[in-house]
């Protein structure tokens, strides 16, 4: 198997998009938390930049927060990516036979076991990081339990796509709970109405506009031609931008400018490798 094929297959050029929507989760999580434990080390309610510099106060710690909190989450979406291509082989082996399974680079086993392998250390990944910090003892294996529904969530879309319209919304839900999952490594145990505004406010849009994605991407499929490939790469690349909208309102301005840089990757990988 060539290297080539692998990133095809996991869809590596998407991968920015799933790291703004983690940092996102994290970020709006520490934002609530804030708010409600005011006894916490962190403070009550901090201004941005306290919350910013407690969190990254060097710059490597920043580095390593981001590729610790992104490399489950891209695990998790690359699994989901390869189990997709496994389960419409048959499929793609008519309409688009130069992927990297019915195209003979990667053989359907092999991708099976890598989808697997994927999803499984992907829900282990997030609960190392759940467990890497001090501050877990708040919310234990909150963010692991929702990890593990964000991967059945994964399988259950890609077992149903083919026969429903109605899955967009699990793919939709998909994208929501890696907000959610990350932010529930600060979330406080009790749903405050913070929680509603700063995390479930985030994941609904991401569900709303990920199932948008999906309802035209089915449709371009279907050869109606009102929205074509490179409109749908667009949308995916653009993904980041609403993070950055969410992030901005809650006055976490440079964490912003990081998800505007991961719609900016998108984009430039998306000329490298398709993320269709």
């Amino acid at each position: 198997m060539k290297l080539r094929a692998l990133l095809e297959l996991c869809r590596i050029s998407n991968l920015p998009t799933v790291w703004s929507n983690a940092v996102l989760g994290y970020f709006a999580g520490a934002q609530v938390f804030g708010m409600v434990r005011p006894n916490s080390p962190w403070g009550g309610r901090q201004s941005s930049r306290d919350l910013i510099e407690a969190i990254t106060h060097e710059p490597w710690n920043a580095l390593l927060l981001i590729v610790m909190l992104s490399v489950p989450f891209s695990l998790l979406y690359s699994g989901g990516m390869i189990l997709n291509d496994y389960i419409d082989r048959g499929v793609d082996a008519e309409e688009r036979p130069g992927r990297p399974i019915p195209s003979g680079r990667v053989r359907a086993k092999t991708a099976l076991r890598l989808s697997v392998i994927a999803l499984l250390v992907g829900v282990f990944g997030v609960w190392l990081f759940e467990n890497s910090f001090y501050w877990f003892e708040y919310a234990p294996w909150r963010a692991t339990a929702f990890a593990a529904v964000l991967a059945l969530a994964i399988v259950s879309y890609n077992v149903t796509h083919q026969r429903t319209a109605r899955s967009v919304l699990l793919m939709g839900l998909c994208r929501g709970l890696v907000v959610i999952s990350a932010a529930s490594v600060k979330q406080p145990p009790a749903m405050e109405a913070a929680w509603w505004l700063f995390v479930a406010g985030p994941a609904v849009t991401l569900i709303v506009y990920t199932a948008l994605i999906s309802i035209v991407a089915r449709r371009e499929m279907e050869g109606n031609r009102f929205a074509g490939t490179k409109t749908i790469m667009n949308m995916i690349a653009a993904m980041p931008l609403l993070d950055a909208v969410w992030l901005a309102a809650m006055g976490l301005w440079p964490v912003s400018l990081f998800c505007i840089a991961c719609a900016g990757m998108t984009k430039l990988a998306h000329r490298k490798v398709a993320g269709s």
